[in-house]
């Protein structure tokens, strides 16, 4: 679902107790009837991030950037992204966090999951196209709806939770992935608000 579907319809929950730390991410293509146009989720993740202050000032509220889905660029006949390139794909997600951090009035940062996956891409890391077989000695990076990541080769709920981690915290968490260090290269990608962003 939306952010502004989980505005509109879940509000309530998420504003019934003063999170310390809220994590926001939008359906991967942004938009399920228009893929690409990020207004709906630019103005969601202001709303949801402002819901959320009003109940916790000094919560950190965080974007979980979404990746580049190999559905999408090679298996969508007639799609936004159809025929493009990952990178292509991954530019959108990008400039849509980034237009969402910055017209909201505090979120603390975007975590650039997506960039990072696509770095592990043009490293020759993971393979770049699953539909014309797996590269041997790169990662298969996606499931195999070619939507979600691998969760054995690269395990979407460990990577985020591992890299939102030392984030927030500071606190290293041990690298599963040998040489490429996913988690240092969200840190060294990540964006965050100016010091003092806060409501209240």
């Amino acid at each position: 679902q939306t952010l502004h579907f989980h505005f509109t319809q879940k509000r309530h929950l998420i504003t019934a107790q003063p999170w310390d730390v809220v994590v926001l991410q939008e359906q991967s293509t942004l938009s399920p009837q228009r893929p690409g146009d990020a207004s709906a989720f630019i103005e969601a993740a202001g709303a949801l991030e402002a819901a959320v202050h009003r109940v916790n000032p000094a919560a950190q509220v965080v974007l979980m950037e979404t990746w580049a889905r190999a559905d999408q660029v090679y298996r969508t006949p007639g799609g936004r992204w159809q025929g493009q390139t990952l990178e292509a794909m991954q530019a959108d997600l990008r400039e849509a966090y980034a237009q969402a951090q910055a017209r909201a009035a505090c979120i603390a940062a975007v975590l650039p999951v997506g960039d990072v996956a696509l770095r592990a891409v043009q490293e020759g890391v993971a393979d770049r196209n699953p539909y014309d077989g797996i590269t041997p000695g790169q990662w298969a990076l996606w499931g195999p709806d070619h939507f979600h990541f691998n969760a054995i080769l690269f395990p979407n709920a460990l990577a985020k939770l591992q890299g939102f981690l030392e984030l927030i915290t500071g606190v290293e968490v041990e690298n599963p992935h040998g040489g490429f260090n996913l988690v240092k290269h969200m840190q060294d990608a990540a964006t965050f608000s100016p010091e003092g962003c806060r409501h209240g």
